[in-house]
């Protein structure tokens, strides 16, 4: 929560809402709850906003004027960035995939085998020189990590040729190229590293 007066301003509101369901004032229920969606998102659904604040800000800029048609790009160990790359118009391998991609994900061992890729799921990509093998973990139902060396088989096999990525990855196969300051606490600064050949 942001702040106390946020946390009393809805609890207020739901105690309000269950009030008025449960002595049966439908309406106003309803009236309630309109005004409170509304309000919790007018400032950030597409359809009050726009787009402009995914596709416009400094990173899609970057990915937008770095794109070539050879390149694939990648989102390490940040889910909340996995679309940016195919939102600038790049071709990426992070992200969801509807539907298993067993030629993909059958480079690597995973924990339980297909039965850990063979799903609809984010894929957070690990992309670390640490790393000292490559594989797939299960995360959650509908979450996987694809564990990653930077001058891996993984990364030459699928062309992999920038990382996009909230901590610093030190290795002889990466270079930054781009680093975007947040202006928050965590993440900092988001960084973009090319693959060496």
């Amino acid at each position: 929560m942001p702040n106390t007066i946020t946390a009393m301003s809805l609890l207020v509101v739901f105690t309000l809402f269950t009030w008025l369901l449960v002595s049966k004032r439908n309406i106003a229920a309803l009236s309630l709850l309109v005004i409170f969606s509304f309000i919790s998102v007018m400032n950030v659904h597409p359809l009050y906003r726009g787009v402009d604040m995914l596709t416009s800000n400094p990173l899609s800029t970057f990915i937008q004027q770095t794109k070539k048609p050879n390149t694939t790009w990648i989102v390490s160990d940040a889910i909340q960035l996995e679309n940016f790359a195919s939102m600038g118009g790049a071709h990426s391998l992070s992200g969801v995939y509807l539907l298993p991609q067993t030629e993909l994900f059958n480079q690597l061992p995973a924990s339980n085998g297909d039965a850990t890729t063979n799903r609809y799921a984010h894929v957070i990509y690990n992309v670390s020189d640490k790393n000292a093998q490559e594989n797939i973990q299960l995360l959650q139902a509908d979450v996987f990590k694809v564990n990653i060396d930077p001058c891996g088989n993984f990364i030459k096999k699928n062309n992999i040729t920038h990382i996009i990525a909230t901590e610093v990855i030190t290795s002889s196969c990466t270079t930054v190229v781009y680093t975007f300051a947040t202006h928050k606490v965590n993440p900092s600064f988001i960084y973009v590293y090319e693959i060496i050949k």
